[in-house]
């Protein structure tokens, strides 16, 4: 990767719009530009909730469905809660981000933010119709793979990592009015 690249990447995560603004005029095929893991600036950007960033690598054409290595898209990066995320998964959805897109691991936007106990985004996402039903490759939906990060979280000083699982495992039983029948009915 060239300097001007890392650096820009760089710009990207921290948020400095003037200097990507300037960045993408003298060069706008940087929008388009990957890290060693496939990522793009958009990708960046979102799992900073860069809000302005984003909106402007989107006027710059930057891909909204675009993948990683992983075939993670810069929606399922939104969704790891570092930062408020909520404006960015708007703006990527609105930008036409699919938000059932599933990664390498069979998982989508929705899974990935239970997996982070992200219930702004959990909430959020099933707001926009997301589906519950899906099964990652493991045969696992958004709400097993919850309740597993739940389970697997060290009995430490992760109390609090501890009531965030437990808010969004029970938002998805709240949600899943019929959950038996609907897992059961699951197209794969």
């Amino acid at each position: 990767m060239s300097e001007e690249t890392l650096q820009f990447i760089r710009d990207v995560e921290d948020g400095y719009i003037g200097k990507v603004r300037r960045a993408l005029k003298r060069n706008p095929e940087l929008v388009h530009a990957r890290n060693d893991y496939g990522a793009t600036p958009l990708h960046r950007a979102a799992v900073f909730a860069q809000i302005e960033v984003v909106r402007l690598l989107l006027a710059f054409g930057a891909n909204a469905n675009a993948t990683d290595h992983r075939r993670s898209t810069p929606l399922h990066f939104a969704c790891h809660d570092f930062y408020d995320s909520i404006p960015v998964m708007k703006l990527l959805l609105d930008a036409g981000a699919q938000m059932d897109a599933r990664d390498n691991y069979w998982c989508s936007a929705l899974m990935t933010a239970a997996n982070y106990s992200n219930l702004p985004a959990v909430s959020f996402l099933l707001a926009q119709g997301a589906r519950i039903d899906f099964r990652d490759r493991h045969g696992r939906t958004a709400l097993d793979i919850a309740i597993w990060t739940h389970d697997s979280i060290p009995r430490t000083d992760k109390y609090f990592e501890q009531l965030a699982t437990q808010e969004v495992v029970i938002f998805l039983l709240r949600q899943a009015t019929n959950l038996n029948h609907s897992i059961a009915v699951a197209p794969t």
